[in-house]
């Protein structure tokens, strides 16, 4: 009976344990404006979160995060830094944004297709890879990775193509994924149906158990069409 008890105990401590890990959603902020698309050296803005700033001097290409946040809905509000809320507006909203307990979410400041601007939620997998028995006995038990793309740039319709080949096809506000092997590949990004890259070829090695997320950011128009990377460990 002591021994079942004991059990019981270990199994509470747990699941106890893992709904502690799971309260509250993990949120990333990405500023992928560019300062040459809205006419300020490096787009500084401030981020505020039901009213309060959370974020300022916010900078093109800047990361923050993970920001842990409880359940629940939340307004967002970005601002040219320095500005004030009471009396000016805001450049971009986005209203209402549900968070869960567990949720994995990027929210990124982008460009939409027509160059205005918004703010644009993506939620991150980061579960682990499945490896079933068959595929890792077959493949030795090959390191994986899981690599994203997401399309946030002033740019038409574009193939991501992996060592020289079309891999995915994305436009504005849109993603696409795989796991793959975690070796060095060769990325780099064309119009639809070319091979004729507008940005890259980049070398990247991924690493076994993370998460890449590559975001197109920037303008075509004004020259600005780049990169942005973003990576997160897998959960075990």
């Amino acid at each position: 009976m002591k021994r079942y008890s004991l059990l019981l105990s270990l199994m509470l401590m747990v699941f106890g344990a893992f709904a502690v890990a799971q309260e509250g959603a993990s949120v990333y902020v990405i500023h992928g404006i560019p300062g040459e698309s809205v006419g300020i050296d490096g787009a500084p803005v401030d981020v505020y979160v039901n009213g309060g700033l959370v974020l300022s001097s916010f900078m093109f290409r800047d990361i923050a995060g993970p920001l842990n946040l409880p359940a629940g809905s939340y307004d967002i509000a970005v601002y040219l830094a320095g500005s004030d809320p009471e009396f000016d507006a805001p450049v971009m909203t986005l209203p209402g944004a549900e968070l869960t307990d567990g949720l994995n979410l990027t929210i990124i400041a982008n460009l939409t297709a027509d160059g205005g601007f918004v703010l644009t939620p993506f939620v991150n997998n980061i579960m682990p890879i499945y490896r079933s028995f068959t595929y890792s006995f077959y493949w030795n038990n090959p390191d994986l990775s899981r690599f994203v793309v997401r399309h946030t740039a002033q740019a038409p319709t574009a193939d991501l193509l992996v060592n020289n080949s079309p891999a995915f096809t994305v436009s504005n506000g849109t993603a696409a994924s795989a796991d793959v092997r975690a070796r060095k590949y060769r990325f780099a990004i064309a119009a639809t149906g070319s091979f004729v890259p507008v940005l890259g070829p980049v070398d990247l090695e991924l690493e076994d158990d993370k998460a890449y997320f590559a975001y197109a950011v920037g303008s075509l128009a004004d020259g600005t069409f780049d990169l942005i990377l973003h990576t997160i460990d897998l959960l075990d």
